[in-house]
């Protein structure tokens, strides 16, 4: 049974280190490369990511500014970024705020709105694509 322990131990141990997760087929991609190309692209710059968001994948507190003077609402802000099998990557970029204290047209004041801007980023680092869906974000109100 130790043997049968420790073969298995050995087995995994290669399997990370060989990069076990090329099994899936997907080629692996620099989260932070995906996430500086989106932010210095027009599409990127054009929303203001850079100012918002942070550089590498990870959730932190952030202060999203309204289209108004002063307006601002506390939020968290999220750089999210999944690769494909062909080695292109989509990097998401999600505000959630409370409702109660802001909610646009269509959204209702309760806690957790959010929106998200999705860019498809091919292995060349160009932005090919990109949309956006969510509640109203309080920097769109002019």
């Amino acid at each position: 049974m130790r043997v049968c322990a420790a073969c298995l131990t050995l087995f995994a141990t290669l399997l990370a280190a060989c990069g076990g997760s090329h099994s899936t087929g997907r080629q692996s991609v620099d989260p932070q490369a995906v996430i500086r190309t989106v932010m210095s692209s027009p599409a990127g710059m054009d929303v203001g990511l850079e100012g918002l968001f942070p550089k590498q994948a990870e959730s932190v507190a952030c202060v999203i500014h309204g289209g108004g003077p002063g307006f601002t609402v506390a939020g968290t802000c999220a750089s999210r970024v999944r690769s494909a099998a062909d080695g292109s990557a989509v990097a998401s970029f999600v505000e959630t705020w409370d409702g109660r204290a802001f909610h646009g047209p269509g959204s209702a004041a309760k806690p957790g709105l959010s929106h998200t801007w999705e860019f498809h980023v091919i292995r060349s680092n160009q932005v090919t694509s990109s949309r956006s869906f969510g509640d109203f974000p309080p920097q769109s109100v002019k």
